[in-house]
Formats: C-alpha cells, structure tokens, sequence
C-alpha cells in the first residue's frame, strides 16, 4: 500500500517506477483500524488510484499475489483489487 502511496505526492512518476508488485497487501480495505488516519490513508490513496488509473497511472503495472486460504492475516478479498493488471493468488502458503 505504501507504494502505491507514493505516488499520491507526486514525487514519484510512472517512469521512475513502472512496476509495484504486492505479496499479501491489504488493498481494498485495512486488516484492522486502529485509528480514523488508517482510514484516511487508504481512502485517499484509493481514490487517487480510481481517478489517476486511466491517466497518469496508466504505465504503471500493478501486480498483486494474496496468500490464499492459508492467509490467516491478510484475507483474500483485501488482497485483490480493482486497480490491479494482475491480481493473483497462491495456491499454498506452508505453516
């Protein structure tokens, strides 16, 4: 989540970093908020990405794996998003 924060401060461009590739990153959603700046962060980092996706983010590749039902932290459905050109899943994550 964090990068893709960064581009929110406009200091960081799709040219300087075309890839973001996320194991087990809660994207939709917080696992747990623990205060109302949790809730901030990822509503203003998911609108950003909402209306910035088909303009200023459209040569960024956003690739997302999610641990599977294994995952006892991050759960699947916060892993996968909308925004990402490949969103995935692994089959097993050993104990």
């Amino acid at each position: 989540m964090v990068a893709r924060a960064v581009y929110t401060t406009k200091q960081v461009t799709a040219a300087m970093a075309p890839l973001i590739i996320t194991q087990a990153t809660p994207h939709t959603r917080p696992v747990l908020v623990l205060d109302p700046h949790i809730r901030t962060f990822y509503d203003k980092v998911n609108t950003f990405w909402m209306m910035e996706r088909n303009f200023e983010l459209k040569e960024v590749v956003l690739l997302t794996v999610g641990g599977g039902r294994n995952d006892i932290q991050v759960p699947t459905s916060h892993t996968n998003t909308p925004l990402a050109d490949l969103a995935t899943t692994t089959a097993n994550v050993s104990h």
